[in-house]
């Protein structure tokens, strides 16, 4: 499959702090390497989702920089940032006269000099489809697939683009369980391939099914893991979560308490 570019890219966060109105996450320093897998973990309102923002150079951070291959991302032209990341957010518009097909193959758009659709992108186009188990919705409408195959879609959408870094928030939301699981071969997949993939996953258990390295955020600090002996070995869910788990195995725990005071507010 030559449409596939080989080149990899390494990620540098060089005591960033993130925010809006004010700090979210603050004095975060971190490298990626290629072929790593990063899952960012925290309760909702933690800044998990502008953290990947910054990340992806769509807000500026407050302090710091974020380093693509040693060079500012914001510094980047919005063409040479899409070879570089693709974003995958939460939620997003999306034209509902477009077929499945026509809105994956917008991750192509920019990637040639020519402004027709190529040989190259129609078959790069297909392969995304077929690797997020979306192919068969290919010519369907956008407004007749469910919210968990717009996920996929849009999912085939970034893995088209061929960026080297694959930067996704939550993706795994709105899907059944079978698909879920799709979703989690498919980063190690990718990640096996050379991508650098960053994630959010709401759900601790998909996250520690992954072969990864985690960070959980919690009062505005990151806290960076390397195995999940290292997160068993310490209180990082509970502090995190306000919550007693139960480890069950390597990859599965299970909330049995909270830990915050009952009826405050």
């Amino acid at each position: 499959m030559d449409f596939w570019r080989t080149t990899l890219a390494e990620v540098v966060l060089q005591d960033v702090t993130v925010g809006r109105d004010g700090e979210l996450v603050g004095s975060v320093s971190l490298e990626l390497g290629p072929g790593q897998v990063f899952v960012l973990l925290g309760p909702n309102g933690s800044g998990k989702s502008t953290l990947l923002q910054t990340l992806c150079g769509i807000i500026s951070p407050l302090s710091g920089q974020v380093l693509i291959d040693g060079h500012p991302i914001g510094a980047m032209k919005h063409a040479e940032r899409s070879r570089k990341v693709a974003w995958v957010p939460q939620e997003e518009f999306v034209d509902f006269g477009w077929t499945a097909r026509e809105f994956a193959a917008l991750g192509r758009a920019g990637l040639s000099d020519s402004v027709f659709e190529t040989r190259t992108d129609q078959d790069a186009t297909n392969a995304a489809l077929a690797l997020c188990d979306a192919e068969h919705l290919a010519d369907r409408q956008m407004n007749e697939l469910s919210g968990g195959e717009r996920q996929r879609v849009r999912i085939a959408r970034a893995v088209a683009q061929d960026a080297e870094i694959l930067v996704l928030d939550e993706p795994a939301s709105q899907l059944d369980i079978s698909h879920v699981l799709a979703v989690l071969e498919l980063i190690e997949k990718l990640s096996a391939s050379g991508k650098t993939i960053i994630v959010t996953v709401h759900d601790v258990n998909q996250a520690l099914r992954l072969n990864a390295r985690w960070g959980f955020i919690n009062k505005k600090r990151l806290e960076v893991f390397e195995s999940l002996d290292e997160i068993h070995a310490s209180d990082v869910l509970t502090r995190t979560y306000g919550a007693e788990f139960r480890v069950i195995d390597s990859q599965t725990v299970v909330a049995v308490s909270s830990c915050r005071t009952t009826g405050s507010k």
